[in-house]
């Protein structure tokens, strides 16, 4: 289906550039993502891109609208609902009635997250590979709290653009990264 798309995007002129790859290989990007090198003046949106191969995608046909969720798979579900709750202080949520074990948790307005039961495999998780943030209003009262409840952090740190960040890990090993971006200069999200 996606193919067909391309093919009657393109047959009407509407296409992007692809300056790098394959569809086979998702190296095509929108217009508006791209960032040619600062001696390229790329051509109105929606236009073919001279001396590019395109793809038959325009710009605003499709779009990511957020970040919905972020899965976990777990060895216990009760034992990371537990620490989902109690640590991290997410409100659980109502789940549709999968034939697996699982909890779902709200993070922030519209995100959430899903644990999965049955994991089997080991977790690969660290501070600068595989892990999730969170972004935090007072990185003072969360280090205090996650004292009083008695669970290891990482000391705090701070970025190179002036973020506060810690992180913990969560029973089967999955880090989760606080961070407060009120010291950023012109952050989007804070």
């Amino acid at each position: 289906m996606f193919r067909r798309q391309v093919r009657n995007l393109a047959s009407e002129g509407k296409a992007v550039a692809k300056p790098f790859g394959t569809l086979e290989t998702l190296g095509f990007i929108p217009l508006e993502c791209w960032q040619p090198s600062a001696a390229f003046s790329p051509p109105p949106p929606g236009k073919p891109l001279s001396g590019y191969a395109t793809l038959g995608i325009t710009t605003g046909v499709m779009t990511h609208l957020e970040l919905n969720h972020v899965a976990l798979h777990v060895t216990d579900v009760e034992k990371s609902s537990d620490f989902y709750r109690r640590v991290l202080l997410l409100c659980p949520m109502p789940r549709p009635a999968f034939k697996f074990p699982g909890a779902w948790f709200r993070l922030g307005q519209s995100q959430e997250l899903h644990l999965i039961g049955e994991r089997s495999l080991p977790v690969i998780s660290n501070d600068r590979g595989t892990h999730f943030a969170l972004r935090i209003d007072d990185m003072d009262a969360w280090e205090a709290h996650l004292k009083q409840v008695g669970v290891n952090y990482l000391p705090r740190r701070t970025r190179p653009d002036g973020a506060w960040q810690i992180y913990v890990s969560d029973p089967d090993g999955h880090v989760i990264e606080l961070c407060d971006t009120r010291n950023v200069p012109n952050h989007l999200s804070g």
